[in-house]
């Protein structure tokens, strides 16, 4: 399998699922701000290839279609870990992940 090397990219046209390894079945989910706007950030905990989603607010509403976007481009995992804030707490994520046949990790947030 070829290395990943985010500083070059990969080019317009290269598909990157091919890049991604099949077995990775545990993310880690998380907010990030850069600089004015909120982005969702997924990281693949094998590849630690990121996955980074611009999203107006921290809500379920927000998260959860970028969640569902994401899991059907690329791959959905097994395991999703997050801190156990919202919207990663409440009956909107235990619906979520079971729908997906995903397994929550809640870690505590630093």
């Amino acid at each position: 399998m070829p290395r990943i090397d985010p500083y070059r990219g990969y080019g317009a046209t290269a598909d990157v699922t091919s890049y991604l390894p099949m077995n990775h079945e545990e993310v880690s989910i998380d907010f990030a701000q850069v600089e004015i706007e909120t982005v969702l950030v997924l990281v693949d905990d094998y590849s630690h290839f990121p996955v980074v989603e611009p999203i107006s607010t921290a809500s379920a509403r927000a998260v959860f279609p970028k969640l569902d976007q994401t899991f059907a481009t690329i791959v959905t995992p097994t395991f999703v870990s997050s801190h156990n804030l919202q919207p990663f707490n409440g009956e909107n994520l235990r619906k979520f992940a079971k729908t997906f046949g995903i397994h929550h990790r809640k870690d505590t947030p630093l």
